[in-house]
């Protein structure tokens, strides 16, 4: 299992990621996609 808590990504002055968490169990299938679809 991976588990990761309050995640933060700039770049720059942008933040493109703020206190993102989650756990993805093993076996298990897992995404992040953005309001853009990215």
């Amino acid at each position: 299992m991976v588990e990761v808590r309050n995640i933060r990504k700039t770049f720059g002055e942008t933040v493109a990621v703020e206190s993102v968490s989650f756990r993805a169990s093993p076996g298990g299938v897992f995404g992040l996609i953005g309001p853009n679809g990215a």
